[in-house]
């Protein structure tokens, strides 16, 4: 007489994930890992030590690294309207979808918290403006960043002299 495998081992083996879900997951690791190349490239730390650089004050300027640029930029498109692309002709569930979304979006944006802010500077007068009303008691939209010179963090304003 033939033994028979345990229920929990055949229900754990002939447990196959969604090809959709399959695919966003590989869309989302290699999406992951672009971000990864720009992480490399500009680490928040470059961010912290030279104030009011943007990519192209601390990359170089030649061809190669342009192209790279391109690449990674024309590549983090591609997956964008792959997974687009597959989520609309998906027929897998609603939450499945929306849990591979959701895990791809966060692991996307951690990698993205290390990476120095780029072109947008913005994101330094958000949070110098926000510790004047919050910190300082002044109102960002009455004065400008000058008349606080003195404080931390202000070498990191861009916009100085103006008010929101």
């Amino acid at each position: 007489m033939q033994k028979r495998a345990p229920r929990i081992w055949v229900r754990a083996f002939a447990w196959a994930p969604h090809p959709v879900l399959v695919v966003l997951t590989g869309l989302g690791v290699t999406g992951s890992a672009l971000y990864g190349v720009l992480a490399w490239l500009y680490p928040l730390e470059e961010s912290l030590t030279r104030p009011l650089r943007t990519w192209a004050m601390l990359v170089k300027s030649d061809p190669a690294t342009g192209l790279l640029h391109l690449a990674v930029y024309a590549g983090l498109l591609l997956i964008y309207l792959l997974a687009l692309r597959v989520v609309v002709r998906s027929v897998a569930s609603q939450s499945q979808l929306l849990a591979v979304i959701v895990v791809g979006w966060l692991a996307m944006s951690g990698i993205a918290l290390w990476i120095y802010p780029g072109e947008s500077l913005d994101i330094f007068d958000y949070i110098f403006r926000g510790r004047m009303l919050g910190l300082y008691g002044r109102s960002p939209l009455i004065d400008a960043p000058t008349i606080l010179k003195d404080r931390p963090f202000y070498g990191y304003v861009a916009w100085t002299e103006w008010v929101d």
